[in-house]
């Protein structure tokens, strides 16, 4: 991907059980893969994990339905300036992952949303600075009402953010839906 290496290796077993597991050690560039990304972003490494049997396929093919998947996964991304730890389980339906956010750059992140505010008689605000954004985050909830475009609620079991000065730690439920 992106000249950059990445190992899969599968199996499939007599009972129709699907094994696979992917392995990437290389930095991948998402904005190729994702041109309309406001920053770069960097694909630093990481694992998966992931078993199903041939059934459940043809289940998630028609209905969008992963309850019989079983996956794990950690990943490494570098997105302005900082850094973001992922690691991510799904089982039963239930999915849950931490993120750790790392010193991201939200001066870099906003430059695209502020250039797209002004007029083009108007000379983006390019000498605003903003603080790096940290967070510590731990959610879970359903994963079938997100793929198929459900309202879905996702629990906030751990949210520790800090923003410069600013800082929130809160724990809860978060409702998303089409509005």
């Amino acid at each position: 991907i992106d000249q950059s290496l990445v190992n899969i290796d599968a199996s499939l077993d007599r009972g129709g059980i699907i094994q696979a597991d992917v392995l990437s050690n290389s930095p991948v560039a998402i904005r190729p893969l994702v041109p309309d990304l406001p920053v770069d972003a960097t694909f630093e490494r990481g694992t998966a994990n992931l078993s199903t049997t041939i059934a459940q396929l043809e289940t998630i093919l028609n209905s969008q339905d992963v309850s019989g998947v079983r996956a794990q996964t950690n990943l490494n991304l570098s997105v302005a300036e900082g850094a973001i730890a992922l690691q991510g389980q799904l089982e039963n339906g239930l999915w849950n992952a931490n993120v750790l956010v790392s010193e991201i750059n939200t001066t870099e992140l906003s430059r695209p949303i502020l250039q797209n505010l002004t007029t083009t008689e108007e000379q983006p605000p390019t000498s605003l600075t903003f603080p790096n954004f940290n967070a510590d985050v731990a959610l879970s909830g359903l994963v079938n009402p997100l793929l198929q475009g459900d309202r879905a609620e996702v629990s906030l079991d751990r949210v520790n953010a800090n923003w410069g000065q600013q800082s929130v730690q809160a724990s809860g439920v978060a409702t998303l839906a089409n509005l």
